[in-house]
């Protein structure tokens, strides 16, 4: 969403929690193309935890198909700069059998937020 190839612009994107929302927002603004965008994943869930730390989610030499994070109750809420981006939301919750729990997820990019960065 914020650069065309992940190992030229992973070391550009910067992840922060929205304290209004607390919705998990990420930026490059080193990106000609994508300066002026923001990419935002949230969920419907108060309880949630949430790590922009592609590392502390997969793990150390982890792999898609079984990240570290599901073994773990809560993410760090590690998020900023000079970290493999990602965005992890984790909503604790059990479910009985044949008990249902919808949960709305979204994620999407747009304009950037009229603000002062970091200087």
């Amino acid at each position: 969403m914020l650069g065309d190839l992940r190992q030229k612009t992973a070391m550009h994107v910067v992840t922060e929690i929205d304290l209004n929302s607390g919705a998990l927002f990420a930026r490059n603004s080193y990106s000609a193309e994508f300066a002026s965008r923001v990419a935002f994943f949230d969920v419907d869930q108060a309880a949630r935890t949430v790590s922009g730390d592609r590392v502390e989610f997969l793990g150390r030499n982890g792999r898609l198909e079984n990240p570290t994070a599901m073994t773990r109750s809560r993410l760090s809420g590690k998020v900023g700069a000079a970290l493999d981006p990602c965005a992890a939301i984790q909503v604790p919750f059990e479910l009985s059998d044949g008990q249902e729990r919808e949960l709305i997820l979204g994620s999407a990019w747009g304009a950037t937020p009229m603000r002062p960065g970091p200087s």
